[in-house]
């Protein structure tokens, strides 16, 4: 909680492989938050290094 702003969160981006981290503050939660962080920062950063991100299952 920050005096004038109110609460605030972060949004994380972790790729444990690299070793990269993304981190973006926020003053709503809600599920356009988490697409807006993966689309203005993470995925602009790996196509700028021309690294296509997967999606693996187990």
């Amino acid at each position: 909680h920050i005096k004038g702003i109110g609460k605030i969160y972060q949004q994380t981006f972790i790729d444990t492989y690299s070793r990269l981290a993304f981190a973006k503050v926020y003053t709503e939660k809600n599920s356009l938050i988490a697409a807006d962080m993966l689309n203005d920062k993470v995925l602009p950063f790996f196509d700028s290094v021309k690294v296509a991100l997967v999606h693996c299952q187990r």
